[in-house]
């Protein structure tokens, strides 16, 4: 049991080291003003009248950059995390303990209580 707990909390870590790559990754991707307007919001916590004096852009066009740069890593991370919910089922399969694919199928409703 100790083994598959050390086996998991591996793939647990492997996970968040590559998720935060990937976010990183994304954020470098973003369009420079979106990035910039990303970065001061969600890194430095900054508000958008903040951001908006340090940028020299207008409260408006912050809104329309920080907009923009969520809708890109929405779109971007929607795949990667479907793929990252789904791999830790997998591996559990693959050590045994949920025992096959029930767990993915309908439950039958004479079975369901209400």
């Amino acid at each position: 049991a100790i083994a598959v707990d050390v086996q998991l909390e591996v793939l647990e870590q492997m996970e968040s080291e590559e998720l935060l790559r990937r976010i990183m990754e994304a954020i470098a991707g973003l369009p420079e003003k979106c990035r910039e307007a990303f970065k001061l919001r969600y890194v430095y916590g900054m508000k958008t009248k903040e951001i908006s004096d340090a940028l020299d852009i207008s409260p408006r066009t912050v809104e329309a950059h920080l907009y923009k740069a969520l809708k890109l890593l929405r779109k971007q991370f929607l795949l990667v995390l479907l793929m990252l919910a789904l791999l830790p089922c997998k591996c559990l399969l693959s050590m045994g303990y949920l025992g096959g694919y029930e767990f993915l199928q309908d439950p039958d409703p004479a079975n369901v209580t209400p």
